[in-house]
């Protein structure tokens, strides 16, 4: 949900995704013990990410393991980041020499959930699918299996779960979900490996905090279910949102306040942002329960037994499905049900898997849409370090109204040094605001304005009310190819083109 994942503002928690580890013995199976470690598969990925410093270019190829295991239908799940941005995927049993070609059916990078198949059927004999149970209790022991770093076997370790919470899941950088920490030691080579409780798979391995020993995490039942639901139409959708922020009412006078009576708990409304929850809530409006479980005056349920936050009520719900909502507005309770939509802001706030960059280059001047990717040009610790107005608009994108007048946010993010662009050294880093007096919204605009001009000028005016970057029109047509040549550059530009 919008409302927890921007709490990643203030929460830079690196949390190394690697995962699950801990001396114990192989446990009873309910089914045969070797055919179940042989459907525990080695994951070899091979990728390749851009570079959104100089976005026609791409960085070095990369290789890296991971472990999946067999579902229903002859496939293999595993986590998201252990195949995102892969060129090309082989798997491997366990007591098997061959390696198989894989290729990705479904990923989720909002879960960190991914789905593989292997055209080979021969692949699957002698293994069997591997079948899921709700969700663990505190103090239950778990078994995790996987292939870690220092060994060609399966190997099969003990954990206890000590915590059941929502937590950020590092690989998006951004989306908060439901997960179950194991007393378990780091390995890295267990991620996306089967969590197994009395001969059934109660969660995936899937990331570890860095600097606490024994504090692993796997993604629970509720979380791959909802996954798989969502691939049944041959398609995975995502994440949708409440589309509403709030704010606890645990101050007394607050409640007194806003006429919630002793015997009634509840969040208030803060602020509406997509027009499916405006046409039910209104700011002011005091949430009571979602989809009939009752909502605490700290915004928390009681779902699965366990206390979370209310945003849980609809973490398992689709795109286009309903959630009910009972609500204080005026000193009377209504009910009504909120169609849940999917929230896709303009720019890319979470971190970008399988996408080339977009860019566009005019007289020299590269031109980026702002986004996380290219934020983290500035180094591990970019939230600190990257431009301050860029950090600004990033962040407050949602929450200050931004994304409302500004669908997009493009940038000069750097300047390939040529007579037509001698004094524009001072400009990188800027936001574009309009070009001639019109507004930018897309390089695509961009690029259609620059192309129609018919001025002896083009100016490029930024969102600082700088001084705007002046470039005489005709000097643009002779420039292109030699800034190609000069610096290298296949293209000079990329241009996705609108989702439908």
């Amino acid at each position: 949900m919008v409302m927890r994942r921007l709490l990643f503002i203030k929460e830079f928690l690196f949390i190394a995704v690697i995962i699950l580890f801990s001396a114990g013995s192989p446990p009873a199976m309910s089914q045969d013990n070797a055919s179940f470690e042989n459907s525990v598969v080695k994951i070899i990925s091979t990728s390749q990410i851009p570079d959104f410093y100089s976005p026609w270019r791409m960085k070095k190829i990369t290789t890296q393991n991971g472990t999946g295991f067999i579902i229903e239908g002859n496939r293999i799940m595993t986590n998201a980041h252990v195949v995102a941005d892969a060129k090309y995927i082989v798997v491997r049993k366990n007591n098997d020499p061959n390696t198989y070609t894989a290729e990705i059916e479904h990923i989720g990078h909002d879960c960190d959930l991914a789905i593989l198949k292997v055209n080979e059927d021969n692949f699957f004999a002698g293994t069997a699918s591997l079948e899921f149970s709700e969700l663990p209790r505190i103090n239950d022991t778990v078994y995790a299996y996987g292939y870690p770093i220092g060994g060609e076997k399966v190997s099969v370790t003990k954990g206890i779960v000590s915590r059941i919470d929502y937590i950020r899941y590092t690989h998006s950088g951004i989306d908060y979900h439901l997960a179950i920490q194991i007393d378990a030691a780091i390995n890295p080579g267990n991620s996306g490996g089967p969590i197994v409780k009395d001969g059934k798979v109660v969660g995936v391995a899937f990331q570890s905090l860095m600097w606490a020993e024994n504090s692993s995490y796997m993604i629970p039942y509720p979380v791959i279910e909802r996954f798989l639901r969502d691939t049944v139409d041959g398609r995975y959708d995502g994440y949708i949102e409440l589309g509403f922020y709030y704010q606890e009412l645990e101050n007394t006078s607050m409640r007194e306040f806003y006429q919630l009576s002793e015997n009634l708990s509840g969040v208030l409304i803060t602020d509406v942002f997509m027009k499916s929850a405006d046409n039910v809530l209104q700011k002011g409006d005091i949430l009571l329960s979602i989809d009939g479980y009752s909502i605490a005056n700290d915004g928390t349920i009681v779902i699965w037994n366990e206390r979370l936050p209310l945003t849980e009520a609809a973490e398992i719900k689709l795109e286009g499905q309903s959630i009910a909502v009972k609500f204080l507005r005026g000193g009377e309770i209504f009910e009504k049900d909120l169609v849940l939509e999917k929230f896709t802001p303009a720019i890319e706030l979470a971190n970008s898997y399988n996408s080339q960059p977009e860019y566009l280059i005019i007289g020299g001047l590269v031109f980026v849409p702002l986004s996380r990717e290219f934020l983290k040009t500035w180094g591990d610790k970019w939230y600190n370090t990257a431009n301050k107005k860029l950090l600004y608009n990033f962040f407050y994108y949602i929450t200050d109204g931004i994304y409302k007048n500004r669908p997009s946010m493009i940038v000069l993010s750097r300047r390939m040094p040529d007579p037509v662009n001698t004094y524009c050294e001072n400009y990188e880093d800027l936001l574009v605001d309009t070009i001639n007096g019109s507004q930018v919204s897309t390089l695509k605009d961009m690029k259609e304005l620059v192309q129609n001009l018919d001025e002896e000028f083009l100016v490029i005016e930024f969102q600082n009310d700088v001084t705007p970057v002046v470039l005489k029109t005709e000097t643009l047509k002779n420039v292109d190819k030699r800034i190609m040549e000069r610096y290298n550059i296949s293209s000079l530009e990329y241009l996705k083109e609108p989702d439908k």
